[in-house]
């Protein structure tokens, strides 16, 4: 059995051991950077965590306005003026040892009923890698309008959208 829960201080080890393992050395981000986004907003950062307490997973998610990508590897200024609509999901990654369980389904299923109990009404990501099929399947569609501004992201990068129903 999984348990989601917000994230603690002794999570960043393995958090940061996830990431290096998920996502290409391009994609990389450093610590620091990472902790900026749960800084944002430590309610909507949550991990998954397996019965042996071994963290299989985790997400990084705060409030960014609709339209607007992050610079790839850049901190996450606290207390701007940010719109209560939008999140942005920074980082959703399962450690390999989990992946094809339906995790991360999972996690981003406690992270809609987190949300919506909050009053978003969309999410935007930037799907990486593999990730725009995964994402598709969860009901998000592709935000043409921004692609010029995820080129740091890499070939086949998506900006995509979905509405919290």
């Amino acid at each position: 059995m999984v348990i989601f829960r917000r994230i603690e201080d002794a999570d960043w080890p393995y958090i940061e051991k996830i990431e290096e393992e998920v996502y290409v050395p391009s994609l990389g981000e450093e610590l620091v950077v990472l902790q900026s986004k749960y800084l944002a907003s430590p309610a909507t950062c949550l991990v998954a965590v397996e019965e042996s307490e071994e963290l299989a997973g985790y997400c990084l998610a705060y409030p960014l306005d609709a339209c607007t990508v992050p610079a790839l590897n850049s901190q996450t200024k606290l207390g701007g003026s940010v719109e209560r609509g939008n999140i942005f999901i920074h980082d959703l990654a399962i450690s390999a040892k989990y992946q094809g369980r339906g995790l991360g389904a999972e996690l981003f299923a406690k992270l809609c009923r987190l949300i919506r109990e909050q009053g978003f009404s969309s999410i935007t990501l930037v799907a990486v890698q593999e990730g725009p099929k995964f994402w598709h399947k969860l009901g998000f569609t592709p935000h043409s309008e921004l692609v010029a501004d995820i080129k740091e992201y890499g070939v086949g990068a998506q900006f995509m959208v979905r509405n919290i129903v």
